[in-house]
C-alpha cells in the first residue's frame, strides 16, 4: 500500500473513531423516582423483569434457548436508548440479543461460536454501541441494529471487558483468563494499527480476573478488578506506562474469590464493594485524597457464592442488589457502612445463578 492510500486509510479510520466519543456516565446512576422503575435479573436461562417494590411476581419472564436446548444467560446490561431503556444479554451459546422493558425481543444474532462472557454499552453522539467480548479471543463492537461495525481481536481469551473516555481516548480494559493480566487498548491506536498488542498490560493476581471495572474513585480515573485469588486489584490510569508491567498501587483483601465488584461513593466517601465466593459482600471505605483503605467492613453474609452486584441510588440512597448462585437477589440499602446489615428483600427466581442484574427507568 502506497503512502497516499495509507493516509486516507488512517484518516478515514480517525473518522470513525472520532463519531464514537463516548459520554457514558461515569459514576452511580441515580434514580429520583421509583415510578416507571424495574429490576432486570438474568437467571439460568430466564430474563426476569419485577416491577420496583414488587417482588412477589415478575412482570415478565423471557426464555433464551436455541430450538429445545435452554441458553445460560452469562451477562447482561442496562442500555440508554432514545427509544426508551433496554437490556443486553449475552449467553453461553454466543448470542447477544436486545430486549425491551416488557420482554420482547427487539433483536437477536449469533455473535460468536463461543460463549458471550460479558457485554456492556456505550452512548456515542446519539447512538448506540455494543462491545460483546467472547471466548473466541475478539472484542466485537455492534450498533443499535445489531450490525457489526469492527473487531478487536485480543491476545487471550476476556472474561471481562469496560470501555470509558479517559483523557480524550477511548480506553477498553480486559481481564485474562490465561495469564491473569489486565489489558488496557486505545481503541483508535488498535484498530488503525490492527495489532492486539495492549497499550498497557497490568500485572493481577495468581489466578484469573474475572471482573474488570474502569471507574472514577475521588475524580480519579481507575482500573478496579477483582480475582479469584481473593483480593480486588486497583491502579491510576495516569500512572500506567508502555511496555512495563504495571503493579497495583492498591490491593484489598478479601475472605474468598472475588467474583464481581463494583465502586461507589457514599457521603462523597469513595469505596469499593465486593461479592465473594463464600458468600459475603464486603466494602472498603477509601482515602480519598489517595485512594488507600481506611476500614473494612462485611456488609451481608448469604449461604452461597456471590455472582453479580449492581450499585444505584434510589431517592438518595445508595442501594446494593446483590445475586448468588441459588437463584436469589438480594437489596441492601447503605446508610452508612456497618457489619452483617439485615437484606431489606429477598427475592426467590426459578432459574438458575444470577449472572447479572440492573435497574432501568420506564416510565410509560
Amino acid at each position: 500500500m502506497n503512502a497516499q492510500l495509507l493516509h486516507q486509510a488512517e484518516a478515514k479510520l480517525n473518522e470513525i473513531i472520532a463519531s464514537y466519543r463516548l459520554t457514558r456516565y461515569f459514576g452511580t446512576e441515580e434514580f429520583s423516582t421509583t415510578c416507571g422503575l424495574a429490576l432486570v435479573a438474568g437467571s439460568g436461562h430466564h430474563l426476569y423483569i419485577y416491577d420496583y417494590g414488587r417482588w412477589t411476581q415478575p412482570r415478565s419472564v423471557l426464555p433464551f434457548q436455541e430450538g429445545r436446548t435452554p441458553d445460560l444467560i452469562y451477562s447482561l446490561c442496562a442500555v440508554k436508548t432514545n427509544e426508551g431503556p433496554r437490556i443486553a444479554v449475552g449467553t453461553r451459546l454466543g448470542k447477544v440479543s436486545l430486549v425491551d422493558p416488557v420482554g420482547y425481543v427487539i433483536w437477536q444474532i449469533k455473535a460468536a461460536d463461543a460463549s458471550v462472557w460479558h457485554v456492556t454499552t456505550c452512548e456515542i453522539d446519539g447512538q448506540l454501541l455494543l462491545f460483546v467480548c467472547s471466548m473466541d479471543m475478539t472484542v466485537k463492537i455492534y450498533d443499535l441494529r445489531g450490525q457489526l461495525r469492527c473487531i478487536l481481536r485480543t491476545p487471550g481469551r476476556l472474561l471481562s471487558i469496560d470501555v470509558r473516555e479517559i483523557g480524550g481516548r477511548i480506553l477498553i480494559a480486559g481481564g485474562a483468563q490465561e495469564r491473569n493480566f489486565i489489558y488496557l487498548w486505545d481503541l483508535q491506536e488498535a484498530l488503525i494499527k490492527q495489532r492486539t498488542t495492549p497499550t498497557y498490560i497490568l500485572k493481577g493476581g495468581r489466578r484469573p480476573a474475572f471482573c474488570t471495572k474502569l471507574v472514577e474513585l475521588a475524580l480519579e480515573p481507575c482500573v478496579l478488578h477483582g480475582s479469584w485469588d481473593g483480593y480486588c486489584y486497583l491502579y491510576r490510569i495516569e500512572a500506567l506506562q508502555r511496555r512495563v508491567l504495571n503493579a497495583p498501587e492498591v490491593v484489598l483483601r478479601a475472605d474468598g474469590a472475588v467474583y464481581p465488584v463494583v465502586a461507589t461513593e457514599l457521603h462523597d466517601t469513595p469505596f469499593v464493594v465486593a461479592g465473594t465466593a463464600q458468600g459475603s459482600v464486603q466494602a472498603w471505605e477509601l482515602e480519598p485524597s489517595e485512594l488507600r483503605p481506611r476500614s473494612e467492613h462485611v456488609l451481608a453474609c448469604v449461604s452461597s457464592r456471590i455472582r453479580s452486584l449492581c450499585a444505584t441510588k434510589v431517592l438518595g440512597q445508595t442501594k446494593l442488589f446483590v445475586g448468588d448462585s441459588v437463584k436469589r437477589i438480594y437489596e441492601l440499602t447503605v446508610d452508612r457502612l456497618e457489619e452483617n446489615m439485615r437484606p431489606e428483600e429477598e427475592l426467590h427466581t426459578e432459574g438458575g445463578e444470577i449472572a447479572g442484574i440492573a435497574l432501568i427507568s420506564d416510565p410509560r
